[in-house]
């Protein structure tokens, strides 16, 4: 349940959106600035934001799951890695260049990572707002104002998320690294190329950009990255020319050591 101020509005006042919009990022948010026609208060000085990730154990696979934090209120819209699926603002091109996998019932831990994956394969990123402009109803699961699917049946349905899953992983190219033990034959593979990565910047260097690993030996926390969020944003990742960056064979050497980035997460997290 999600739920704007009165106030809200779309703009066509702002030249940085405009700008923006041109370039195609996947924003969690509209940005909004001075220019721009949007009268949203500000009314706290904090927020709460996606500082982190984690790799997390699915029976035999591995998928991932993000860590909400409250930090300081950023002073403008800063460049961040991760996708918010329940609240993203971008142009209606990012649907036709990345649209949802209709392909991956009952995905929950996973959809805004392969997400944020296709995405930023594809060119796009990611920016957290600098105030709230919209809410959104998490309570408990079994209360009956939000309903989920894994509240009914859930014995059959997480067998067919577990392949759903399984399926996820071959698209963003980690079937080799995560699931070798199964042969991909068995897998749906329906649209790979439609739900699969882009061109425009290697898979591999966005797990380097989070501070994560995928695979189960190495780094399994991202980096906390609330101060820098909250004040300049992470610097920003070339785009490169259009190409084939699906090689994980060499993925380790892209990676922090463990060491370095558990020491990043004592020293920044907050």
């Amino acid at each position: 349940v999600t739920t704007y101020p009165a106030s809200y509005s779309a703009t066509e006042h702002s030249e940085r959106w405009k700008v923006l919009d041109e370039k195609g990022p996947c924003v969690e948010c509209r940005k909004v600035d001075d220019q721009a026609n949007v009268d949203v208060p500000v009314l706290s000085s904090r927020q709460m934001s996606i500082c982190r990730t984690r790799r997390v154990a699915v029976g035999r696979t591995t998928s991932f799951k993000h860590d909400v934090n409250s930090m300081q209120r950023p002073p403008k819209p800063t460049l961040v890695p991760f996708l918010a699926a329940g609240f993203n603002f971008a142009s209606g091109r990012r649907i036709l260049e990345v649209p949802y996998d209709a392909h991956s019932a009952y995905l929950f831990d996973g959809e805004e990572t392969s997400l944020a994956v296709r995405a930023w394969t594809h060119g796009y990123d990611f920016y957290h707002p600098d105030r709230d402009i919209v809410s959104h109803l998490y309570i408990p699961n079994r209360s009956p104002l939000r309903p989920v699917f894994w509240t009914q049946d859930w014995g059959q349905r997480a067998r067919v998320q577990f392949w759903t899953m399984l399926r996820i992983n071959y698209l963003l190219g980690l079937h080799d690294l995560l699931d070798y033990w199964v042969n991909a034959t068995l897998l749906d593979t329906r649209d790979a190329t439609i739900y699969g990565l882009g061109t425009r910047r290697r898979a591999v260097d966005y797990w380097s950009y989070v501070g994560v690993t995928p695979d189960r030996d190495g780094v399994e926390w991202s980096p906390g990255r609330c101060k820098v969020f909250s004040t300049t944003g992470l610097p920003a990742f070339p785009v490169d020319a259009p190409g084939s960056h699906n090689d994980y064979s060499k993925y380790a050497e892209s990676f922090p050591s463990e060491a370095m980035a558990e020491a990043t997460v004592d020293a920044n997290y907050a």
